[in-house]
């Protein structure tokens, strides 16, 4: 059941781009609403009005976010096993854009195991080994599967996240139910690993060749001497040959957990509908509980 929230008559807000990064940068904050507010004063005042018992109220129930001003509407899903979902559905495109990502990236170097509170250190660079990883199917290769059915596929890691994205104007519910099923199983083996060191280090050795790229991360290099941000997200082809197999698999054990994860879609889409073939998806699957990730 979805609850409609007009909310735009309390705090002033921009539902599109900014919404987006906001998404992105709070997905792991339970304490930030997915808003953009516009100025201090905006932002007392919505503080203010959400200590209203009959507001608070709302909002703990809130599964849609409306602005009247511009007519668009997010909706707004966590299901039981953590996965966050929001939907911006625009009737006036053709094309469907998805991206899922998980609170994983290059920075995540280090960090403590839920369950046994074992500290780990990896290798710089695992979070951009295991996205390349995450292609390969028992049956063949995902961006395949995807162009099968007419949509573009891609990727990418960045200093904080790993998202897996596709972009279609028909066949969509196809397309998300590969995205989640790809995403969800990690098919490699040792000689896979192997095989894609090579690979990643003719990346590594490209984007050395970019200056750009060498200008941007000498500037954070010297901005951040001690923060891991400073690192290449590939790592370096040293630390790509000393990534394993079981590595690779701690990682994803850790980081690919639906708690830890978001599912954004916007374009001609009806939310009710892929919603309920993204709970069908879901509910076929078993995952262990979500515990905290300490970094």
């Amino acid at each position: 059941m979805f609850i409609n929230l007009e909310i735009e008559k309390y705090y002033d807000y921009n539902i599109s781009n900014a919404l987006i990064r906001n998404i992105y940068r709070h997905l792991n904050d339970e304490n930030n609403y997915i808003i953009s507010l516009k100025s201090s004063y905006t932002h007392k005042r919505f503080l203010e009005i959400h200590e209203q018992p009959e507001i608070k109220k709302k909002f703990e129930l809130m599964k849609i976010i409306e602005s009247l001003r511009i007519k668009e509407k997010a909706y707004v899903e966590t299901l039981e096993n953590g996965l966050k979902i929001i939907i911006i559905p625009k009737n006036n495109t053709n094309k469907k854009y998805i991206i899922w990502g998980t609170h994983f990236g290059s920075i995540d170097n280090h960090f403590i195991m839920p369950k046994t509170e074992e500290e780990v250190y990896i290798p710089d660079g695992v979070a951009h080994f295991l996205e390349h990883k995450m292609f390969d199917m028992e049956n063949g290769d995902a961006a395949d599967e995807f162009a099968k059915l007419g949509a573009n596929s891609n990727a990418f890691t960045s200093s904080s996240r790993t998202a897996y994205l596709f972009s279609t104007t028909t066949n969509e519910n196809d397309c998300v139910e590969l995205l989640l099923d790809f995403v969800q199983s990690l098919n490699i083996t040792d000689e896979s690993v192997e095989k894609e060191k090579g690979i990643i280090c003719q990346e590594i050795k490209m984007y050395d060749d970019d200056p750009d790229w060498r200008v941007y991360f000498g500037a954070i290099a010297n901005l951040y001497h001690k923060h891991p941000v400073k690192i290449d997200i590939a790592g370096t082809c040293e630390t790509v040959n000393n990534t394993y197999k079981d590595m690779l698999e701690l990682c994803y054990q850790t980081f690919y957990h639906p708690h830890n994860m978001m599912l954004f879609v916007v374009g001609n889409i009806n939310p009710e509908e892929l919603i309920g073939v993204i709970k069908e998806n879901q509910n076929k699957k078993h995952f262990l509980s979500e515990n905290v990730i300490q970094r």
